[in-house]
């Protein structure tokens, strides 16, 4: 797992060259995929839906062997300027994937969210209230609804909490 493994389209290196010089939103949302194209777009699609506080939306296609993943990816990035895609080759696994993305990711507060969690109403501002609030607290969970209505629970924190950098 380089650098070199990760495929970004042109359009994003340029953003995110932009992106460097600009301020960013607090919070960074990260998915990854791998051949889950209905479950995908139902999760962007809440995700979009529900989300009432400005985001960065990560997208990594986890070495796909199914185009649709990728045409939705693409297609929400090319539609979203704070969207960033990325594609893999090949499968590398959800641990090794989300550490691959958080070093992609530049935001306060990073939120991974799997391909079938639906998010509802008002699902962000607690976890970052209690973020905002407290600047010991560094990890917060919350409850996500999966497509087969199960729920789970989901954690999303200060960056230097993922990274190390405490």
């Amino acid at each position: 797992m380089c650098s070199s493994d990760l495929k970004k389209n042109e359009q994003n290196e340029c953003a995110n060259r932009i992106r460097k010089y600009t301020k960013r939103p607090k919070l960074g949302i990260c998915i990854i995929s791998h051949n889950r194209p209905k479950h995908l777009n139902k999760c962007i699609e809440h995700i979009f839906r529900y989300m009432d506080v400005p985001f960065d939306l990560y997208l990594l296609d986890n070495g796909s062997s199914d185009n649709e993943t990728k045409i939705i990816i693409a297609d929400v990035a090319a539609k979203n300027e704070n969207t960033n895609f990325y594609s893999l080759k090949k499968n590398i696994g959800c641990v090794a994937a989300r550490t691959m993305m958080l070093f992609q990711m530049d935001n306060d507060y990073i939120s991974f969210i799997d391909d079938d969690i639906f998010v509802r109403e008002n699902w962000v501002n607690p976890l970052t209230y209690i973020l905002d609030a407290d600047p010991k607290v560094g990890a917060v969970s919350g409850v996500y609804f999966r497509s087969d209505s199960s729920y789970s629970h989901s954690m999303g924190g200060r960056r230097e909490v993922f990274s190390g950098d405490h």
